[in-house]
């Protein structure tokens, strides 16, 4: 919750930054995920989805080796989070890059970073589509 009270205070003020996290956490479909159906991989997805838009928000400001690591790091957790979380938080986070940079020019470096953390979770991925046929979800 403190990243999604660090990419909302970047945008408007403390109070409504607060109440925006407090409508988060104390959402029905929150609640409900954590406390009824036990989903603590998909919460931590979002969690970690989270971090990402804010570590990228920092990257944006002042670019540092740490920044980059927890680009690095916050993405790779969330390429093995949650399966089906996974993609939803990736078309969230390329649609923030592209809003954000619709003013700006694209920065190759924090792609590159992106890119290589996504390299980085194939060691999953490949496995798990290549072998999601054999997996009976009724």
């Amino acid at each position: 919750m403190v990243a999604l009270w660090k990419v909302l205070r970047r945008r408007v003020s403390p109070f409504p930054a607060t109440l925006g996290v407090l409508v988060w956490l104390f959402a029905p479909f929150t609640y409900t995920n954590l406390y009824v159906r036990g989903a603590v991989g998909e919460i931590a997805a979002y969690a970690i989805g989270l971090c990402v838009l804010w570590m990228i928000d920092r990257w944006r400001e002042h670019r540092s080796t740490w920044t980059a690591l927890w680009i690095f790091v916050s993405v790779l957790a969330l390429m093995l989070a949650h399966n089906i979380i996974t993609p939803l938080m990736l078309l969230l986070i390329f649609g923030w890059l592209s809003f954000l940079y619709w003013k700006k020019p694209c920065d190759r470096a924090l792609c590159g970073i992106i890119g290589l953390a996504i390299g980085a979770s194939m060691f999953f991925w490949i496995p798990a589509l290549a072998e999601k046929h054999l997996v009976n979800i009724d």
